[in-house]
């Protein structure tokens, strides 16, 4: 899953950093605006992309180790 999604679904977005390169290749970089926002919101929201950014590894991590899982058995019964 999309750490994007991930994190809309933890009622905090970011924006994507792409569109702030000249060359447009960048896709892991975001950006966060905490200009406008008090100590305590901006903290609030820090600790929810964080929320997000686990469950997204977590998703991540579990997926490859089912794929591996399934690799393995697929192999063991050669």
């Amino acid at each position: 899953m999309e750490l994007f999604d991930l994190a809309v679904k933890e009622k905090v977005v970011f924006v994507p950093g792409s569109p702030f390169y000249i060359n447009d290749n960048e896709e892991n970089a975001f950006r966060l605006n905490f200009s406008f926002t008090d100590k305590q919101t901006t903290e609030t929201g820090i600790k929810r992309l964080g929320v997000a950014a686990r469950a997204g590894i977590t998703h991540t991590l579990r997926q490859s180790v089912k794929k591996n899982l399934l690799f393995s058995q697929f192999f063991h019964g050669w």
